[in-house]
């Protein structure tokens, strides 16, 4: 018990340096929870589960606004960054922005699905999905799941190892454009948990073939969703933190 309210204060501390109250940040938190918890729910109708996870659909137009979204908060801390004459960190957050507009355009195939443009016949035969994207190119997709696991065990386990650094190292200006709140860790550790399984575990192994390795194989598209809202929360807290007239933490 008392290891409970320890790490309950835990929490509310690293909350209120990021300038929430405990509520804000315990919804913050289940957010992913309680989302996995509804995919999981929808699992026993095919009908409903396929509707979620299908082409332009409820989890991919949801990747796709929210890495959108986060593109464009990365691009204005670059640019507050910037102004105030942070030229490391700006650069660093204007590469981010690339990369999260890269994505956004992967996520919709380039638009390809919107104006109707036919894949090019040279890529047709390299994408597994015969769509215009780069991750779905054999050879690349490896890499990009890895890319997403290290990106979530990055925002998993960093700020747990944080905790065991001097509060006025956890508190530096550098460490909160580079260290996520805790209230995050959940989201972030969707993807690292659910690939690190997959990896390891190798769980659609152990199911019989068809729907529940279907299931076990989508559930890749709600770990995006969780790993773009952690993106697109951890950005909008610095840039909430650095508007003019914000109290320093």
């Amino acid at each position: 018990m008392e290891l409970v309210r320890s790490g309950v204060e835990v929490f509310a501390r690293e909350a209120e340096a990021w300038g929430l109250t405990p509520g804000p940040a315990l919804t913050i938190a289940l957010a992913p929870v309680m989302a996995a918890l509804a995919f999981i729910a929808a699992v026993p109708f095919p009908r409903w589960f396929l509707w979620l996870i299908d082409e332009d659909s409820l989890l991919e137009t949801l990747q796709f606004v929210l890495i959108l979204a986060a593109a464009v908060l990365l691009a204005r801390l670059s640019a507050t960054l910037f102004r105030g004459g942070r030229g490391g960190m700006g650069t660093l957050y204007l590469l981010a922005t690339l990369g999260a507009v890269f994505v956004a355009g992967e996520e919709i195939s380039w638009g390809q699905r919107i104006f109707g443009w036919s894949t090019p016949e040279a890529l047709e035969t390299l994408n597994a999905q015969q769509e215009i994207s780069v991750h779905n190119i054999h050879g690349l997709h490896g890499p990009f799941i890895y890319a997403v696991m290290l990106s979530g065990m990055y925002g998993t386990v960093l700020p747990i190892l944080a905790l065991t650094l001097p509060p006025e190292r956890r508190r530096s200006p550098a460490a909160y454009l580079l260290l996520p709140p805790l209230c995050l860790v959940p989201a972030f550790f969707m993807p690292f948990g659910y690939r690190l399984c997959r990896l390891v575990l190798r769980p659609e192994l152990y199911v019989a073939p068809g729907y529940r390795v279907f299931v076990i194989t989508e559930f890749n598209e709600l770990t995006e969703v969780c790993l773009y809202f952690g993106l697109l929360v951890f950005v909008w807290l610095n840039l909430r933190r650095l508007r003019p007239g914000a109290t320093a933490a």
